[in-house]
């Protein structure tokens, strides 16, 4: 938990009694005006508590798991994550904000703030080109089932042999099964793919690579990739996802449709570097007008006030 002020930030803390006595001594102790609640767990975590007399948000940055189309019941435990998430709101009399349109629509929700990202500082960032150049292509996401670890591999294959590409993924794989990592390590032997591991240092790499590849299935919020690769004028391949879509919505980019597709694209771009140049100066103007701090967090305190 962060305190600024008059306003608590209620992180992940896990669902337990002890954490439900510490958010409740901590409430009780100073007079905030606002507790935003950030995830399922901490509004869960909230829901515990006897209303106080301040200002709740319940702030989601994605459905997640629960509305990923692969699983099990999906229809019941839609309908009840629903029913329990709009009780709460009641009951709680809370203000929501969310993070993309779609999740807007999927909790049957009409009043809603939406947040788009957690806010990017604007700054000024190198033009990109790719005059004589290799392709240089961009993953930075952990890499899971549902954020799209095979379609990773698949690429991977087709650019191996590439003299033209090169392709870095940036992420922890140590909790991948061992075939996963067994082709990694063969992977990684190929002079044009880099599977770095996690990197705290990422701006070098959007810096240095035009093309980012977000192949994931993940219910995601804003992802923070996709709107890094923005600000840094990289051109997008991603999903018709949540989150995703809004992030190629200045025609900078394109909906995923197969590795072969992606490839006769960038190979297209690289010898037509005007139109490279225009889907990556559109990328930056789209970060501009919607995903930079200023823009995301004025929103926001407009949305606090207002309510």
């Amino acid at each position: 938990m962060k305190e600024r002020s008059d306003l608590l930030y209620l992180r992940r803390r896990g669902i337990s009694w002890k954490n439900v006595v510490k958010l409740k001594k901590t409430i009780t102790n100073k007079e905030y005006e606002v507790v935003i609640a950030r995830g399922i767990e901490s509004v869960l975590l909230l829901s515990f508590i006897g209303k106080p007399n301040i200002k709740i948000i319940f702030f989601l940055t994605g459905l997640g798991r629960l509305f990923d189309e692969s699983i099990p019941f999906k229809g019941i435990i839609r309908f009840c994550y629903r029913k329990v998430f709009k009780l709460l709101v009641f009951l709680k009399n809370a203000d929501v904000v969310l993070q993309n349109e779609e999740d807007k629509k999927d909790l049957g929700l009409k009043n809603c703030h939406i947040m788009n990202g957690s806010g990017i500082k604007l700054e000024k960032t190198l033009d990109k080109s790719l005059s004589d150049k290799k392709v240089k292509i961009l993953t930075a996401s952990r890499l899971t089932k549902s954020k799209g670890i095979e379609e990773i591999f698949h690429f991977c294959e087709h650019v191996k042999n590439n003299p033209s590409m090169e392709y870095f993924i940036l992420g922890d794989y140590i909790d991948l099964g061992l075939k996963e990592q067994r082709k990694i390590r063969e992977f990684n032997k190929f002079d044009n793919i880099h599977f770095k591991g996690f990197e705290s240092n990422t701006r070098v790499y959007f810096e240095e690579c035009h093309v980012a590849y977000f192949p994931t299935n993940y219910r995601e919020g804003s992802p923070r990739f996709l709107i890094e690769s923005l600000k840094f004028g990289l051109v997008i391949f991603t999903n018709k996802m949540p989150g995703c879509s809004k992030t190629i919505s200045n025609k900078n980019g394109y909906f995923f449709s197969s590795i072969e597709n992606m490839i006769e694209i960038i190979e297209h771009l690289k010898y037509n570097e005007n139109e490279f140049k225009s889907l990556s100066n559109r990328a930056k103007e789209l970060f501009k007008q919607v995903y930079t701090e200023d823009v995301v967090y004025e929103g926001l305190i407009n949305f606090i006030d207002r309510n």
